[in-house]
């Protein structure tokens, strides 16, 4: 079975071949994520299939029965934590063919994912489906997922109801890292927009505080909610989450009306995503109600 620690000549190894291609990857790695990864993977049979290793500049990713080098991943330094700043496939013929275009990249993230962080899933797909929806009363910061979306201010400044409740089950040094962020006139996370912090003492890896719109009856509520459950689904992926749990995003104080937040909740849900669950998790019967609605009708 493959371990930790492997460093530059512990397995048999070819050198990245002239033929290669810049593949798009968009993810972000925590600290304790990178720590990891930088420890690599060591094979201690054939059957084991990756060799990953940290070079000191590059992740590089090898199949073990062959020594060939199939990809190379470079990182720089992102809010709290890092993000992919390049990712080289090969393309090499005789060494490696990605099944379809835009493979590859989903492919490096997945060794890195599930063989070297131990956080299994199945192999990846260029065209995901939309997640399974799920609905239910409760309270999000029990729900156990790998990122919990926050209903958020534009400050991140902490407030009542979802907001105070996840800012209270992560610690105060949930405030420190919102305060950390870049502001523009004190806005740190436009309304329709997302931001991710470590989610702290909390039960997940991520806190997605997406910043929904107050309702003013006008035709902009319903593209700004839309953006920000969208959003909030993207930085999630971003992240590494593989499963989220959502809170009804403007239906507290900013009153929007629950019908029409259901809708166009479900409806970006709906979306193909690489996610394994969408979890709604919503504080009373007639907010779950007003889901289940949305979730049972056309294309339920």
């Amino acid at each position: 079975m493959a371990r930790p620690g492997a460093r530059p000549g512990d397995w048999k190894t070819l050198p990245f071949p002239a033929s290669h291609a810049e593949v798009p990857v968009d993810r972000v790695f925590s600290i304790a994520e990178m720590t990891r990864l930088r420890d690599g993977l060591l094979p201690e049979e054939m059957e084991d299939k990756w060799f990953v290793v940290w070079t000191g500049e590059a992740l590089d990713l090898h199949r073990s029965w062959t020594g060939n080098h199939i990809f190379r991943v470079t990182f720089a330094p992102a809010p709290f934590g890092e993000v992919v700043a390049r990712a080289l496939a090969n393309r090499d013929p005789e060494q490696y063919r990605a099944p379809e275009a835009g493979y590859d990249g989903k492919m490096a993230m997945w060794v890195l994912d599930a063989i070297v962080l131990g956080r299994w899933r199945k192999l990846p797909v260029v065209s995901p489906s939309p997640p399974p929806i799920t609905l239910t009363i409760g309270d999000i910061t029990e729900a156990g997922c790998d990122a919990v979306v926050n209903a958020a201010n534009e400050p991140l400044a902490g407030g009542g109801g979802t907001d105070g409740a996840i800012h209270d089950a992560a610690g105060p040094a949930l405030i420190d890292a919102c305060r950390s962020l870049p502001s523009v006139g004190g806005v740190r996370c436009p309304t329709g927009e997302a931001r991710a912090t470590p989610a702290f003492e909390l039960d997940a890896r991520w806190i997605i505080h997406a910043v929904g719109p107050i309702h003013r009856g006008v035709p902009d509520d319903a593209r700004l909610l839309a953006s920000a459950f969208r959003a909030a689904f993207d930085v999630a992926v971003r992240h590494g989450a593989r499963t989220v749990a959502v809170p009804a995003l403007s239906c507290g104080a900013f009153r929007y009306p629950l019908r029409d937040a259901a809708r166009i909740a479900i409806e970006v849900a709906r979306e193909g995503r690489d996610l394994d669950e969408i979890r709604f998790v919503l504080f009373d019967a007639k907010t779950h109600a007003a889901w289940k609605r949305a979730l049972d009708g056309p294309g339920g």
